[in-house]
């Protein structure tokens, strides 16, 4: 089988204006382009940033590009996810960082998933009401499942160690319109700096720093423990 005859694979919505792209995933990507120009041309696409700058430079600036046909369906969003994590978050119109339902898929409706939710800043402010977690995770591009352990407070055990989801895109998630961020004890310092290693900012927490850059993730605890080398295009070390 040549690439000719394969539909699957990880693409780009390129914007030769400024060079600035979106990253996605399909089992059928003939379709999902037809798809994507649809919905930007009718003002409707579920990733606002990406409509804005298509409504802003036009169509003709912007091109679909194939970046790697993949024959095992399976991989598919891990390659996706390697793809988007080769770029920084300001040259990507991705509003979530991680490669997710990128099989070009419709998901059952689940009525669970019709409950009213609210979106806060993980320091408690409420951002917006949702209709429903369907309607959050579809605009968001954020996995409905996350969003859903966070409103239940669902345990999950890793290594025999009990965790609850902190945030999901880098916001809080509740049920409850009075929601209260919980407080962390033990914060720390952290510090921001290039990739060259020349010395930005000092944040009080990782938090204020993913608050502060208006990040809708970031991995700097990751990076300061030697999990990752960087994230949001930076090196992060806590201050001593």
């Amino acid at each position: 089988m040549n690439n000719d005859e394969l539909n699957c694979g990880i693409y780009c919505i390129l914007n030769i204006a400024n060079c600035k792209l979106y990253i996605g995933s399909s089992v059928n990507l003939s379709a999902r382009f037809r798809k994507h120009i649809s919905e930007l041309r009718r003002r409707k696409h579920h990733n606002q940033y990406l409509q804005n700058s298509f409504n802003k430079y036009g169509e003709e600036n912007f091109v679909f590009v194939v970046l790697e046909f993949v024959r095992d369906e399976k991989k598919v969003t891990e390659i996706e996810q390697s793809y988007i994590e080769l770029f920084s978050h300001n040259v990507l119109y991705n509003m979530n960082v991680n490669a997710t339902n990128s099989l070009g898929l419709k998901r059952k409706s689940a009525t669970k998933n019709s409950k009213e939710v609210y979106q806060f800043s993980m320091d408690g402010v409420l951002i917006k009401e949702w209709k429903s977690i369907d309607d959050a995770a579809t605009s968001l591009n954020i996995p409905w499942r996350n969003i859903m352990k966070m409103c239940q407070k669902t345990k999950t055990k890793v290594n025999g160690v009990t965790y609850f989801t902190k945030s999901v895109g880098g916001f809080a998630w509740s049920y409850n319109k009075n929601y209260i961020a919980p407080q962390y004890k033990n914060k720390k310092k952290v510090g921001q700096y290039t990739i060259d290693g020349i010395f930005i900012k000092e944040y009080e927490s990782t938090t204020d720093a993913q608050k502060q850059l208006k990040l809708t993730r970031l991995h700097a605890s990751d990076v300061c423990n030697g999990k990752r080398k960087s994230s949001g295009g930076f090196i992060w070390k806590y201050v001593e």
